[in-house]
């Protein structure tokens, strides 16, 4: 932004002055500070970042107010400086900045320096709070930085360096890439701690999830559940565990939180023992959904992201969703079973364009991965994925739900994968499969979801839902916390737990 006017760049100098200076209150800003923020938004709007610019300044304000709920322990002047040394410590690792590389870029000329310019850095965790004087050439080579940082943000990426980006060059794609990649940074903070003992505990919380991001993984018959009687009027009854679909989330979200769009998720248990109470999640009917902690989780999922865009144009600070529920079958060993049924049935005519692409695309994202993976059955057939399969995850209307039917109802895209064994089994197993699966999910989601998602918060046709989202569900989530560990290790504890439980059980499964 301050290549696009110096006034801004004169203002970000200042504020740097003044947050090094420990000043504590924003009616201290330096006058520039307050004038330039407008430009700046404008300049973020011409850039296609105009959501993350706004977030920022938001985020500043909360902090000032004391309700952020991060780091509360910590002086807001040591937070500030905190967050800038991450924040330059990423574009030095993203950028391999060289300062001979400097001298290519054309500054205006900056105003002269205060006189001595000191930074001391002390929080509540016991840093050493030396004091340290900061050059002119300093603060110039922290704006270079931001200014490179900002040219590659806007820049076309090579395929080879990066996940494939939207194609589209309106605003609302680019403010999705910067949302998801906020929340990458969410997910891929620096571990602090390494995690004693096992994670899945017997007695402890009947489910684990985590929803910090945008693609949601779920596996609701990862345990063995009960379904029916109460409400439904049938018999109750049990429904196996699917082998290898908690697995397999956890194993997706890795891959995906490697590419920079790290994914929720969310699976039972396996080890806490018997309990009451927990009802199959791909089993509920509409008045279920308050004591089911799996439909709560959908709505915490998605007011955590920003909500939904349900007004026209409302869709700047809301980021794409998407939704891959994953079930195991045995019926049926030739085909992975897309079911989007819950889409064509729920959402209207309008968006049907969307849903029918969305299908084709899995379908030939996914055939291919397995094509070039040779996943085949046991007789040696390849298997392909059907787009109308009869496990489609739509039980009819005025009756119980899937957890896809369920997400569609709040307005998010939502499908299911029915899978025979040998193809979860290698999911698993096979990380060449794992990694290309990963990768048709990622150019779905950037380069069909993330433009619909924006294109249509722009429409005046009201946004597809047929249930709005309630914060008073979304607060009884017991979700866990990765504040002390980064998410590649805490999902990857899980998983080879799991993979021990595997190893070493007799229980009969799907």
């Amino acid at each position: 932004h301050m290549e696009g006017s110096p006034a801004v760049a004169d203002a970000f100098r200042s504020f740097v002055a003044w947050a090094a200076g420990g000043r504590t209150s924003i009616a201290d800003l330096p006058p520039d500070v307050p004038q330039a923020v407008p430009q700046c938004v404008e300049l973020g709007a011409a850039a296609g970042v105009a959501s993350d610019v706004a977030g920022e300044v938001a985020e500043f304000t909360d902090i000032e107010n004391g309700t952020d709920g991060e780091d509360t322990d910590m002086d807001v002047p040591s937070l500030v400086r905190l967050r800038s040394l991450a924040q330059f410590e990423q574009v030095l690792d993203e950028l391999d900045f060289e300062a001979s590389e400097a001298g290519d870029l054309d500054l205006p000329p900056p105003p002269p320096p205060p006189p001595r310019l000191v930074l001391a850095r002390s929080c509540s965790d016991g840093c050493s709070g030396q004091l340290r004087e900061v050059s002119p050439a300093d603060l110039e080579a922290s704006a270079l930085k931001i200014q490179r940082a900002a040219r590659t943000r806007v820049a076309p990426t090579g395929a080879s360096e990066r996940p494939a980006r939207v194609a589209s060059k309106s605003s609302s794609a680019a403010a999705g890439a910067t949302v998801a990649k906020t929340a990458a940074r969410r997910a891929s903070s620096k571990p602090r701690a390494s995690i004693d003992g096992p994670l899945l505990r017997r007695g402890g919380s009947d489910y684990v999830c985590w929803l910090g991001g945008p693609i949601l993984l779920t596996a609701p018959h990862s345990m063995k559940i009960m379904r029916g009687d109460g409400e439904t009027g049938e018999r109750m009854r049990a429904h196996k565990r699917e082998r290898w679909t908690a697995e397999i989330a956890l194993v997706l979200a890795r891959q995906l939180h490697t590419r920079g769009v790290p994914a929720s998720v969310m699976f039972w248990n396996r080890v806490a023992g018997p309990g009451s109470g927990r009802k199959d999640p791909n089993y509920l009917l509409p008045s279920q959904y308050p004591t089911s902690p799996w439909h709560c989780a959908l709505h915490r999922w998605a007011l955590g992201s920003g909500g939904l865009p349900i007004r026209a144009g409302g869709g700047a600070r809301s980021t794409p969703l998407l939704h891959i529920d994953l079930h195991g079958k045995v019926s049926e060993k030739l085909h992975l079973d897309l079911g989007a049924a819950p889409l064509e049935e729920v959402w209207p005519r309008a968006d049907m364009p969307f849903v029918a692409a969305l299908k084709s695309r899995f379908r030939a994202l996914l055939d291919q991965a397995m094509e070039e993976c040779g996943v085949v059955s046991l007789n040696g057939k390849q298997i392909e994925v059907d787009v109308d399969p009869a496990l489609h995850g739509f039980w009819g209307e005025n009756t119980v739900t899937t957890i896809s039917h369920q997400t569609v109802q709040l307005g998010i895209p939502a499908v299911q994968f029915e899978m025979p064994p040998r193809l979860r089994e290698r999911l698993v197993l096979d990380p060449a499969l794992g990694t290309a699966f990963a990768s048709a999910i990622l150019d779905i989601y950037h380069n069909l979801v993330t433009p619909w998602w924006f294109e249509r918060a722009q429409c005046s046709t009201p946004w597809p839902m047929v249930r709005q989202l309630q914060p008073a569900l979304a607060g009884s989530v017991e979700e866990h916390s990765l504040e002390y560990v980064g998410f590649d290790e805490w999902a990857g504890k899980l998983l080879n737990e799991l993979l021990e439980i595997e190893r070493s059980t007799s229980e009969v499964q799907i």
